[in-house]
């Protein structure tokens, strides 16, 4: 898993007055406001309801995190200051397994297996071994849960599957 594709839409009422300079971002400790590594800078758009945003995209790599659980987060810059740190979890997982077998199908589940290619699909870029993915935790209660990932090889071999435990808690955007 060699980067994960951060997509960001930054609503705040100060861009009446004043447009993001600068925005950095960093895993699981603060090193201080702008010693983060630096994600660019955002770009105010429109959308169709004739609201103002910035946005900026940007690819955050995690070849230096070890698997497990960690936090992403990241603040803008404007000629005000820094603004609030947003946070978002997420969990690193390498799957194990023989790379030169070209994955053609990957499933996720949580706590109870539905069955071979009756849980959640995700896509699968041709000749990767390497994969990152956002997965929707709206529709899971809050509470200690366990995420399963298994593949699908070319040759029609599943993998082992792979669990980690997680816990689910509320989180607002507000």
């Amino acid at each position: 898993m060699k980067r994960l594709i951060i997509c960001l839409a930054f609503i705040f009422p100060t861009l009446l007055w004043a447009q993001v300079g600068q925005v950095e971002y960093f895993f699981d400790k603060d090193p201080g406001e702008g010693k983060g590594t630096n994600a660019g800078t955002s770009k105010i758009e429109q959308n169709n309801s004739d609201k103002l945003f910035e946005s900026l995209t940007f690819n955050a790599p995690l070849d230096e995190l070890n698997d497990g659980f960690h936090v992403l987060y990241v603040r803008a810059r404007n000629n005000k200051g820094w603004s609030l740190t947003q946070s978002r979890p997420f969990v690193k997982m390498t799957l194990n397994g023989d790379k030169s077998n070209e994955v053609e199908y990957i499933e996720y589940f949580f706590d109870k297996d539905p069955g071979y290619k009756k849980a959640n699909a995700l896509d699968v870029e041709t000749h990767s071994t390497e994969y990152a993915y956002n997965i929707d935790l709206s529709t899971i209660e809050r509470g200690f849960h366990t995420l399963y990932i298994r593949t699908l090889n070319k040759y029609g071999q599943w993998s082992s599957v792979m669990s980690r435990p997680l816990y689910v808690m509320a989180y607002s955007d507000e």
